[in-house]
């Protein structure tokens, strides 16, 4: 056990933000998620046991190690077919942070400064800002209704991202948001450059993607 660094941050908010969200989706049995994402139960699992081991005021383990790389590397995964908010801007944004954790665990783990172990949980916390931030740009529009608004493909993204600079801007120090900015552009860019690759090669070798005709 150790002393976890204590700041200005209130732990019955986020937590109870948790509570609320874990309720709607036990009510909703999961419907929210589709069954055919892959690494989904480990996400889950890995993400909720971080935040036993945190909040339960643990020092950074190895376990605590694992479970940030096992939640960073099914994120990565998932996020690779997401359907939802506007792709070439949502997946790096979620991409950021998944690639920026490890490395802040990492270092809280072989340094064992709290301040370092606070860091390095506060992008975790995106889950549930974004999705307290959709329900506020959801009774916002763009029209009155509010299912329709909170599925928008808008609000998704601008929710996304929003919440990623609130979480990653609670780390220690001045470097992490403008890290976090720069990482999630060059993503992108590495997104663009490997959709119009991709793109090129099948226009131009059209034979390598057409189906054998048995």
């Amino acid at each position: 056990m150790s002393e976890r660094f204590q700041t200005n941050d209130s732990d019955y908010i986020i937590l109870g933000l948790y509570g609320v969200f874990l309720l709607y989706h036990t009510l909703n049995k999961g419907n929210v998620y589709r069954t055919r994402c892959q690494g989904l139960f480990w996400h889950i699992i890995s993400g909720a046991l971080e935040l036993i081991l945190f909040y339960g005021n643990s020092r950074c383990s190895l376990v605590a190690v694992t479970a940030c790389c096992v939640h960073s590397v099914t994120s990565l995964a998932l996020v690779k077919n997401l359907p939802n908010g506007y792709p070439p801007h949502t997946r790096p944004a979620y991409q950021s942070g998944a690639l920026m954790r490890p490395l802040l665990v990492i270092r809280a783990y072989y340094s064992q400064n709290p301040v370092h172990y606070h860091s390095s949980m506060m992008p975790l916390h995106g889950f549930v800002y974004t999705r307290a931030l959709i329900f506020l740009l959801g009774t916002m529009g763009p029209s009155r209704d509010f299912i329709k608004n909170v599925n928008s493909p808008f609000v998704y993204a601008e929710s996304v991202l929003g919440a990623a600079l609130i979480s990653v801007g609670h780390c220690h120090g001045s470097w992490p948001v403008p890290a976090y900015l720069t990482l999630m552009h060059l993503l992108g860019k590495i997104s663009l450059w490997a959709g119009e690759q991709s793109e090129y090669y099948r226009y131009n070798t059209p034979h390598l993607y057409l189906c054998p005709v048995n």
